[in-house]
């Protein structure tokens, strides 16, 4: 598996499947049985991800500016479904 940036990021999913983020925000869905990249797209408003929570049914990616962005479906879509942007620090 490989990125084009430093890896900030990875969570494991319950399908076998990894999600990845890099310090230029650019988030990777990778199949593990075939190790084939499923999806990549550049996280709004995201420079550099510090955090990353994965559900069957949501995916949070929080930054270093404070802001998280929270993807429905997993990351079924690369637009996050809602954006919190009233934190006042950097998301650990």
């Amino acid at each position: 598996l490989r990125v084009d940036h430093r890896a900030t990021c990875a969570a494991f999913t319950s399908d076998r499947e990894l999600i990845a983020t890099t310090s230029k925000g650019e988030v990777s869905r990778w199949d593990l049985r075939t190790y084939r990249c499923l999806d990549r797209f550049v996280d709004e408003g995201n420079l550099n991800a510090t955090s990353l929570a994965v559900h069957p049914s949501w995916c949070a990616i929080g930054s270093e500016s404070g802001v998280v962005n929270v993807y429905s479906g997993g990351l079924s879509s690369s637009k996050p479904k809602k954006a919190i942007m009233n934190l006042t620090t950097k998301v650990d």
